[in-house]
């Protein structure tokens, strides 16, 4: 293998993911279940091969779109030894959660929104995976928000609950306090 397989890898890791989040127009819940768990492995698996080619030095992963939010530069990725880490480590986590979820979500069908599950679940994996492979201040800060909004769902997925709701309100106030911390740390790596 080689650096060639790098982007490819990177565009099936985005393309299981959002497949995974596809489950959100499966015609019934158990369909929008098998359909998320099935992209989230594949998701997870290409990112889990694409880690395992950059750890060992088969090259570095660099992906540009700059017609995406052209007016701010676009959006720019790059997976190194460092970053493939954590890919290694969010996608090795992935793949048997994915398996597992299949069954356990069965049990929230009757009370809770499989599609909209799905939704939040390929966009949650998707932005995780693109936080650790950003590479300017606009990409990082999107896929963290998108990041933190997404697990804020999820975690308040049982809302009829208060302490389930109580909870994701300090979730989503802890992210958005890192979130003023990270962008009080850019602005003077900005400055020139």
């Amino acid at each position: 293998m080689n650096a060639a397989w790098l982007e490819p890898l990177f565009w099936a890791m985005c393309g299981g993911f959002a497949i995974a989040a596809s489950g959100a127009l499966a015609p019934a819940p158990r369909a929008a279940r098998a359909v998320t768990a099935i992209g989230s492995v594949a998701g997870a698996a290409a990112g889990l091969w694409l880690a395992c080619l950059v750890l060992p030095g088969a090259g570095t992963l660099s992906v540009a779109t700059p017609s995406a939010l052209a007016a701010a530069g676009g959006l720019l990725f790059h997976l190194d030894r460092l970053g493939a880490v954590f890919l290694a480590v969010i996608s090795g986590v992935t793949i048997p959660v994915a398996i597992y979820g299949f069954g356990y979500t069965g049990g929230y069908g009757s009370r809770y929104s499989m599609r909209w599950m799905s939704l939040q679940t390929g966009a949650f994996l998707l932005s995780m995976s693109l936080v650790v492979s950003a590479a300017n201040v606009l990409t990082f800060l999107l896929a963290w928000e998108l990041m933190a909004v997404t697990s804020w769902l999820l975690v308040i997925t049982e809302h009829a609950r208060p302490d389930a709701v109580r909870g994701g309100l300090w979730y989503l106030a802890m992210t958005h306090m890192g979130l003023l911390a990270l962008v009080a740390a850019f602005f003077p790596l900005g400055g020139d």
